[in-house]
C-alpha cells in the first residue's frame, strides 16, 4: 500500500520515534546481530526496515554491491529496482534510498510556496543525487564527483539506518563505533529517552484531536 501524498520530514521523524520504542530494546540490546524486522506500514505506506554493518570494497570502475541480505529486503513492486543516492546528513557519507519510497518523501511542491533558501536547496539537492540502476549481479555504479565530494575511498562500510543506508569511508565508521562504545549506556539512556518523549508527544496530539 502507498500513501498518495509524502509525510513531512516532522512527521517521519515522530512516526519513526514510535515505531523505535518498540523495537529498540532487541536492536540496541544486540548492536553487532544484523537484525532484519520489516515494517507492515506507515502513514508513507510500506516500508523496509534496514540494518546492519557490512565491510565492501569499491571496484576500479566506481561498483558498489549491494549486500545480497539488503536487496532481499526490497519489492521490486514497491521500492523499485533502483537506488537513490545523495550526500547523506553525516559530511563525508552518502546515502542510498529504494527508488520509490525515496520520490514518496521528495514531493513535487510549487517554488511560490518556498523560501529562497529552500528552493535553492532543493535545487542542489536534487543536482547531486543520482538514480542507480543495479545489476544483474545487485551492483551499482557510484558517481565519481559524489565519491570524491563525500572523500570516499575504495575500502568502505555500508550501515543500515532504518528507511535507507549510508556509506562511510571504512576508517571513520571504526572511529565513530567506537566512540560509541565508549559511551554506550550513557548515549543509549538519552537517545531512549528522547525517543518516549516524541512518542508521547505524537499520542496526546492524536488522542486530543
Amino acid at each position: 500500500m502507498q500513501c498518495p501524498v509524502a509525510c513531512s520530514d516532522g512527521k517521519n521523524r515522530e512516526i519513526l520515534a514510535r515505531i523505535l520504542l518498540h523495537v529498540a530494546e532487541d536492536v540496541v540490546d544486540s548492536p553487532y546481530q544484523e537484525q532484519e524486522v520489516e515494517l507492515s506500514g506507515s502513514a508513507c505506506g510500506w516500508r523496509v526496515f534496514l540494518v546492519g554493518t557490512y565491510e565492501l570494497v569499491i571496484d576500479a570502475k566506481n561498483r558498489l554491491s549491494i549486500p545480497f541480505s539488503v536487496r532481499r529486503k526490497l519489492d521490486p513492486e514497491r521500492d523499485g529496482h533502483s537506488f537513490y543516492v545523495s550526500p547523506a546528513q553525516r559530511r563525508g557519507t552518502l546515502a542510498l534510498y529504494p527508488e520509490k519510497y525515496f520520490e514518496r518523501l521528495r514531493p513535487a511542491l510549487p517554488e511560490e510556496t518556498l523560501s529562497e533558501h529552500t528552493q535553492q536547496w532543493r535545487q542542489f539537492e536534487l543536482s547531486q543525487t543520482a538514480l542507480l540502476d543495479a545489476d544483474s549481479q545487485g551492483r551499482i555504479l557510484i558517481p565519481e564527483r559524489l565519491l570524491k565530494r563525500a572523500g570516499l575511498g575504495k575500502e568502505v562500510v555500508l550501515t543500515g539506518a532504518h528507511d535507507h543506508l549510508v556509506l562511510w569511508n571504512r576508517h571513520e565508521f571504526e572511529e565513530f563505533e567506537n566512540r560509541q562504545w565508549e559511551q554506550f549506556p550513557e548515549n543509549r539512556s538519552k537517545a531512549m529517552q528522547e525517543l518516549r518523549t516524541l512518542a508521547a508527544a505524537r499520542s496526546s496530539a492524536e488522542s486530543t484531536a
